[in-house]
């Protein structure tokens, strides 16, 4: 799982950017969106768009949600294991922290990716003299800019405004034109760039390729349900899936499959202390749909309200 952090003081336009970043990439990820206030609006935007939200409210991830936000990370992975998490922080936070709470779980596969960070330079002037210290973070901290509400600019004036930002931050790139002007190249490789350097390489969803998907938590009401479930993995259902084995709750007991060769095998499994988790190889893996089979309440939000609800209420 790779985790990209889109920073962006308040108003700058993070929220639409990252429903541009969905559009355009194409690409499998989660959005784990941090709402200062405890009216959580930005969610209710980006879920329009059908995207697996999760949502962090009445607080800020950076100081007083820090356990919190480590623990979402840490569940997400568990639970959904996206391609790639998109982390929005609150507009007020300060992105250096954000990182150094980040590097504190980079293990195995996950990594970060080189922070962005969404600016309106129409109010660099203001918010860097009146909000120096969180505004200036974001912007030092960041790998790349992305400028926003730029359409009517002219060239002169994007110059003026990169001139601008360079003297806070000399190594950033810094986009030239609006991102909704941008192609798909633009958008795959905002998520190859890594924090330390490192090039990853995005791969096309159409080329082929062995890659694994790991679910855990998979629950299934009935032995005939998951009989169902390995008939549609043989048929392609979630892609061309060539191996696929693990365990998973079915009607509350745990059941141990194995699918290999175009046929698959079900034994019942006594050891209740065994993690349930799968495992699905092959090509082009169609990991929402897989996980919409096997997590209860995936389709409909449930999941993410069961990561976040620190406040013991539902939504």
């Amino acid at each position: 799982m790779k985790i990209l952090v889109v920073s962006g003081f308040l108003g700058a336009g993070k929220t639409t950017f990252i429903k541009a970043l969905a559009r355009f990439s194409g690409r499998d990820f989660t959005v784990l969106e941090n709402e200062y206030g405890s009216i959580d609006v930005d969610s209710k935007i980006l879920k329009k768009q059908e995207l697996d939200i999760v949502s962090l409210s009445e607080g800020c991830i950076c100081c007083s949600m820090r356990g919190d936000f480590r623990s979402s990370i840490l569940t997400i992975k568990s639970a959904v294991d996206p391609e790639y998490l998109v982390i929005e922080p609150t507009g007020v936070g300060m992105l250096s922290n954000v990182i150094s709470l980040l590097k504190e779980i980079e293990f195995g596969d996950i990594s970060i990716l080189s922070p962005l960070c969404v600016v309106d330079p129409y109010c660099f002037g203001e918010y860097s003299s009146a909000y120096g210290d969180i505004y200036l973070d974001q912007i030092k901290n960041s790998g790349q800019i992305i400028l926003s509400h730029i359409e009517e600019s002219s060239e002169e004036e994007i110059e003026g405004f990169k001139k601008k930002i360079r003297s806070i931050n000399p190594d950033c790139e810094i986009s030239g034109r609006h991102y909704e002007k941008m192609d798909e190249s633009f958008f795959l490789d905002l998520l190859k760039r890594g924090l330390d350097g490192r090039v990853y390489e995005a791969d096309n969803p159409q080329t082929p390729g062995f890659e694994n998907f790991v679910i855990g938590d998979g629950k299934l009401n009935s032995t005939q349900e998951l009989i169902n479930f390995l008939q549609l993995v043989l048929l392609g259902r979630f892609g061309k899936i060539i191996r696929a084995k693990g365990l998973i709750l079915v009607g509350g007991e745990l059941c141990r499959f194995d699918v290999a060769d175009m046929r698959y095998g079900i034994i019942g499994e006594e050891d209740k202390s065994l993690p349930v988790e799968s495992i699905y190889i092959g090509e082009g893996i169609k990991r929402d749909e897989l996980r919409k089979f096997l997590l209860p309440g995936y389709k409909d939000g449930r999941i993410a309200i069961k990561i976040v609800d620190y406040r013991g209420k539902g939504r």
